[in-house]
């Protein structure tokens, strides 16, 4: 046994060292808004949902993870199975904090598949998932 504890200690080290970073805590609970262009001009909804909630929405059979883009920008990846196909996709979604909107994050980017979505689509997706959020059941 004492010769295995060794071995089973590298492994730990490993598996720690592999496992993502997670954004800091001012981050993780600072507000979010929706930016979207309205007659010309950026309007700033106030979402309900904060980072962690939006990282917390997905199903817990899927596999999750933050992925750090720079000191105020984070990206979530999201790798599930197709029940249909069997085949796994991945979702990003990647936040940013924005100086001009008190330091709200604000989604910048979603892609599925490698495939951006528009912004109309981004803040029909994030409109959906803010409505049908509620807090109690977190």
């Amino acid at each position: 046994m004492k010769r295995f504890l060794p071995a089973l200690m590298v492994l730990f080290a490993m598996a720690a060292a592999c496992s993502s970073p997670e954004p800091p805590q001012r981050f993780l609970t600072a507000p979010m808004r929706l930016i979207t262009l309205e007659n010309g001009q950026n309007k700033a909804e106030p979402l309900r949902l904060r980072p962690v909630d939006l990282y917390n929405v997905f199903d817990t059979n899927v596999k999750k993870k933050w992925k750090k883009v720079h000191e105020n920008s984070w990206t979530i990846v999201i790798d599930g199975r197709d029940p249909s196909n069997g085949k796994i996709s991945r979702m990003t979604m990647t936040l940013s904090v924005d100086p001009g909107q008190n330091d709200a994050v604000v989604v910048t980017e979603i892609k599925e598949g490698g495939v951006a979505y528009s912004t109309d689509a981004m803040a029909i997706m994030l409109r959906q998932i803010n409505s049908s959020y509620s807090p109690a059941r977190q």
